[in-house]
């Protein structure tokens, strides 16, 4: 709407432009004008208000056991979590042994990350 009111080409400040915008302004954005604009913002405002003064349900939520977690009504059961949690990361481990360390099974190490110790001098 302002660059219709006022090309980009034409801009210059002047108070004749200011009172052109100010007027286009007040006829079509203004709450209360009875313009399509107006409309959307009072059903938008409405609708911010409704909500504010509702609440909405609650998606998730735990089982009386907290064994289970429900959301959107679909149960979780939490071992089945822990046992994709725990396929994932042996999955994700499997490929960077694979494709970045490129050793087979058998030539993987461990290491026990407690028995590091950080010397604070070399860092």
């Amino acid at each position: 709407m302002v660059e219709k009111t006022l090309p980009s080409s034409e801009r210059q400040q002047t108070t004749h432009k200011v009172k052109k915008l100010q007027k286009m302004h007040k006829t079509w954005l203004v709450d209360g004008s009875h313009t399509p604009t107006s409309t959307i913002i009072s059903t938008l405002a409405y609708g911010k208000k409704i909500a504010r003064e509702t609440g909405s349900r609650a998606r998730i939520h735990w089982s009386e056991d907290h064994q289970t977690l429900y959301y959107c009504g679909q149960p979780i059961l939490m071992e089945k979590f822990r046992r994709f949690m725990q396929d994932l990361t042996d999955e994700a481990e499997n490929v960077l042994w694979n494709e970045l360390m490129f050793a087979p099974i058998d030539g993987r190490f461990t290491m026990d990350l407690r028995s590091i110790k950080d010397n604070m001098m070399f860092t």
